[in-house]
């Protein structure tokens, strides 16, 4: 690790999307990505910063998509199919259908957490050595 001496808004700006350690002066450690330096605050998250080139990127000519309109049939039902009981499994539980009970939605992501440290609490801040 490599100590950042002294610690103001014009040598942390060398560090921006660079993972950082901070020691804060009442003993908290935090670390992350180094996302902003701004108004003398430094923002951490643990999320890197995407890739974003200065040079504007080249677009394709955008193409003309046509419409299509689509015909929608419905199949009627069967007696047998509208009224078909639900079917018992060997271990006593209740069939859905072919395909089973709809599966569960997943768990939403956590959000990624970012912190707005003042440079005047920052009690020693390191990187990772080049």
């Amino acid at each position: 690790m490599q100590p950042i001496h002294p610690i103001s808004a014009k040598s942390c700006k060398n560090l921006l999307g660079k993972p950082v350690f901070l020691v804060l002066k009442d003993g908290s450690r935090l670390f992350g990505v180094l996302h902003r330096v701004d108004n003398n605050r430094l923002t951490i998250g643990d999320e890197p910063l995407a890739n974003v080139s200065a040079k504007p990127k080249k677009t394709a000519k955008k193409q003309t998509a046509t419409k299509s309109k689509t015909a929608k049939t419905t199949k009627k039902q069967t007696p047998a199919e509208q009224s078909a009981p639900e079917q018992e499994t060997p271990a006593g539980l209740i069939s859905f259908g072919f395909w089973g009970p709809p599966p569960e939605a997943p768990a939403p992501a956590p959000a990624p957490r970012s912190w707005d440290v003042p440079l005047d609490n920052v009690g020693a801040m390191f990187t990772e050595t080049e």
